[in-house]
């Protein structure tokens, strides 16, 4: 049966919701509309097109999920742990971070409990620390063109990063690689405008400060790393940039392996993996968000793996919304830093955090050499070169 198109009123609707669908204008030699085209040969129009339009924006919603699912995968193919109940992802307006899957329920489990499942499991093999880093050969064939008080273990783990980013697909470490941003936001780059404004604070000059160290160091080990990169029979290069990136990724996520939650391990015992290191990148923990009052927490165990559980306190208030998929997101404490901190680490506030401080930061005078073996002697005596001064407006102890 032949059903005539109505009134000019109703033909316009329905091409209005033909470019909705279709996503670009129907032209008036294209629109079939105007040449007689019935109702329900329209209705067949949109029962094809609806789908296929709803299945692209559902598609396009959930690219940035597979992404992170393949990062899960990969993270779990190289022996890490993941529970079931989160998911690692990016939702529309938010940042990525770790939420519980729907219709799961976290709950919670003492660190004492041998048979407690944690939320994500580390092994100690994906345990990035310095000693691990040292193991590749130009890492340290790096660290021999520098002096002595700038290999740190942040330098290490940095130069570690930038070689094996290089290698591109032949690195075991690429997975991992590929899921850290591209740039920063830290004081390492802040632009020139930002420097002027802050031209006589702590922060400001924390930030020149450091960037001139990174160009420093940069100019120690440049030759060698181009050097090698064309052993490698890459046409590419690496700059100062990529060295900034590294050292980037080293100061906004590598941790304190000795500044965990609540520790279960001996790190003197006979058998610990990580003896003598302290900083360490933990592939999956650091992207976990910051919560002032966190959801969940990480400890060390005695076989060097480390685990992130639930807080018993949280556990009831992340209970998923059945009507939400990804209701309640899981979060970790970076810990208790002053805005000064946060800002040169990781570039952002969090909003009212209640611990600020001054920091006032200890000139070494002498020459360059003298200047050099002060600075050894501060390491070895762990002495910071950075003194607090609290502002009671603000400080707890206030």
């Amino acid at each position: 049966m032949r059903i005539p198109l109505g009134s000019g009123e109703e033909k316009g609707l329905l091409v209005v919701l033909l470019q909705a669908l279709v996503g670009t204008a129907l032209l008036p030699s294209q629109n079939l509309l105007w040449e007689g085209v019935e109702w329900a040969g329209a209705a067949i129009i949109l029962v094809f097109l609806l789908p296929s339009r709803l299945n692209f924006v559902s598609s396009a919603q959930n690219m940035e999920l597979d992404s992170q699912d393949s990062f899960t995968r990969a993270f779990v193919a190289a022996g890490g742990a993941v529970s079931s109940h989160i998911c690692l992802c990016t939702p529309a307006g938010c940042e990525r971070g770790v939420f519980i899957r729907r219709p799961h329920t976290l709950t919670a489990a003492p660190v004492s409990a041998s048979d407690a499942m944690p939320l994500v499991r580390i092994p100690a093999s994906l345990v990035l620390t310095a000693a691990k880093a040292a193991k590749s050969e130009i890492v340290c064939k790096c660290c021999g063109e520098l002096p002595d008080t700038d290999a740190s273990e942040s330098v290490v783990l940095a130069l570690f990063l930038l070689t094996e980013r290089a290698r591109a697909a032949d690195s075991p470490w690429k997975w991992y690689i590929d899921a850290l941003p591209c740039s920063g936001s830290s004081a390492l780059y802040f632009g020139a405008a930002d420097i002027d404004a802050l031209q006589g604070t702590p922060l400001g000059s924390a930030a020149e400060a450091k960037m001139r160290q990174l160009q420093r160091q940069y100019g120690c080990v440049a030759d060698t790393l181009n050097c090698w990169l064309n052993s490698q029979h890459s046409a590419s290069t690496i700059s100062f940039e990529d060295y900034k990136w590294a050292s980037f990724i080293v100061l906004s996520r590598a941790i304190s392996l000795h500044s965990c939650d609540d520790s279960v391990v001996d790190y003197d015992s006979v058998g610990y993996p990580h003896d003598g290191c302290d900083r360490a990148l933990l592939p999956f923990l650091d992207m976990f968000n910051h919560r002032a009052q966190p959801s969940a927490y990480w400890t060390v165990n005695s076989d060097g793996s480390v685990s992130i559980h639930a807080l018993a306190a949280a556990a009831e208030r992340l209970s998923i919304d059945a009507d939400q998929p990804l209701s309640s997101e899981v979060c970790l404490s970076y810990g208790a830093k002053p805005a000064t901190e946060w800002l040169y680490e990781y570039g952002f506030l969090p909003p009212d955090n209640i611990h600020d401080a001054w920091p006032h930061f200890v000139h070494l005078s002498g020459s360059p050499s003298l200047v050099a073996i002060k600075r050894m002697w501060f390491q070895e005596l762990n002495l910071p070169l950075r003194i607090m001064l609290k502002d009671p407006a603000t400080s707890l102890s206030g």
